[in-house]
């Protein structure tokens, strides 16, 4: 297991600074994979609290990781039956 990081700004450079190198090297810009990140992030944690959940939309499309234009929006349902 790795360690964790001393503060949030640690995580916060340490991660800008990988995906900037990742950036560098691929086709998308630091700003695509920092948003992509964030919607990962979001996702892992929606999925931890209730499994029931349902992304829709450009949502749906950037969580598969399939090319799709950014958007600001995010478009989630939780099932009833999950709920329960």
């Amino acid at each position: 297991m790795t360690k964790p990081y001393a503060t949030p700004g640690a995580l916060r450079r340490a991660l800008t600074d990988r995906l900037a190198t990742a950036a560098s090297e691929g086709p998308w810009p630091l700003s695509d994979l920092q948003r992509q990140f964030a919607y990962d992030r979001l996702l892992h944690r929606l999925y931890l609290l209730d499994n029931g959940w349902i992304l829709k939309g450009a949502s749906a499309l950037l969580a598969r990781r399939i090319s799709a234009r950014a958007t600001d929006r995010i478009e989630a349902w939780i099932t009833v039956a999950a709920r329960r």
